[in-house]
């Protein structure tokens, strides 16, 4: 019966292409590494505009000039801002990245590279564009119902796609390295199963240790009954794990996935990161002298 069935005439394939996309890495940014970003996907697009210009016939009376900058018109990359009481900016300029022009409070930006055309494409997606979207969204300063193993969830990624191999290649790695610069070296807090490593690793030996030491210091153990003794450790060792994991969210939080480093802001997210780092490090430190001695002693 197959063999009997017309067989249709074989044709090339309509598209050949790249399409790179990927989840950004955890990274802090200010406004003029955007800025950066910003312009290499412009320039980039400025490019493309002699291929895209030998493709199309000029209406008539119209000059290769003017052909050109109505070309070029059409690839500016566009700025869109959303903020977290849903206000959203839109800009088919640099300026989308000045301080005037965003929310008080950003929670996602987009720099597309091919939002003017696919006005004019009807909706559709040139041949070659790229897009890179930034959730500046921060976990919740105290979160205790998600799960410890989960990692931090995060809208950051880029797609760079192109049937200009070169242009794409081009493209993704001058966006990959842009990114990378401002890699955090923090970006492991944000990591599935983070938190599960440090309880079995360090906050639950913290935990029983923070418990004797109270016991110690309170006499507990020496006034009550065993029976409620044992029942007052077991709370205060619960309580304490609760704690350690709030401080673990709240270093989530003061190290966000994705920051944005904007004016007037640095100072208070100093302080803040200071006083937790000096409150961790003086426990810890304290715990390993205690455990030194005890290794010691015996």
């Amino acid at each position: 019966m197959a063999s009997a069935m017309h067989e249709r005439a074989r044709r090339e394939p309509d598209y050949r292409g790249t399409d790179r996309r990927g989840r950004v890495s955890s990274c802090s940014l200010g406004l003029e590494e955007l800025r950066r970003i910003y312009r290499l996907l412009q320039q980039q697009n400025d490019q493309l505009v002699p291929e895209i210009t030998s493709s199309i016939t000029p209406e008539e009376g119209q000059t290769d000039i003017e052909l050109r900058e109505r070309v070029r018109e059409n690839l500016r990359v566009t700025v869109v801002a959303r903020g977290a009481d849903g206000e959203q900016v839109v800009t088919h300029d640099i300026s989308g990245l000045d301080e005037s022009n965003l929310p008080p409070v950003l929670s996602e930006l987009m720099i597309d590279s091919a939002w003017a055309a696919r006005m004019v494409l009807g909706g559709r997606n040139p041949l070659n564009w790229c897009q890179v979207t930034l959730d500046f969204t921060r976990t919740p300063l105290i979160d205790l119902s998600s799960p410890s193993g989960e990692e931090t969830r995060n809208a950051s990624y880029y797609q760079v796609v192109g049937a200009n191999s070169t242009w794409a290649a081009a493209t993704h790695q001058g966006l990959i390295r842009e990114l990378e610069l401002r890699r955090l070296w923090t970006g492991w807090l944000h990591g599935a199963r983070t938190y599960d490593l440090l309880l079995m690793l360090l906050l639950l030996p913290m935990a029983l240790w923070g418990t004797w030491r109270l016991s110690t210091v309170l006499k507990w153990n020496v006034i009550l009954d065993v029976g409620v003794g044992i029942i007052v450790n077991v709370y205060v060792f619960l309580l304490l794990v609760t704690v350690l994991r709030a401080i673990f969210g709240i270093a989530r939080w003061l190290w966000p996935y994705v920051e944005l480093r904007r004016e007037g802001q640095g100072r208070r997210a100093f302080v803040a990161r200071t006083a937790i780092v000096a409150f961790v490090t003086g426990i810890i430190y304290q715990f390993a002298v205690d455990m030194l001695r005890v290794l010691v002693g015996s």
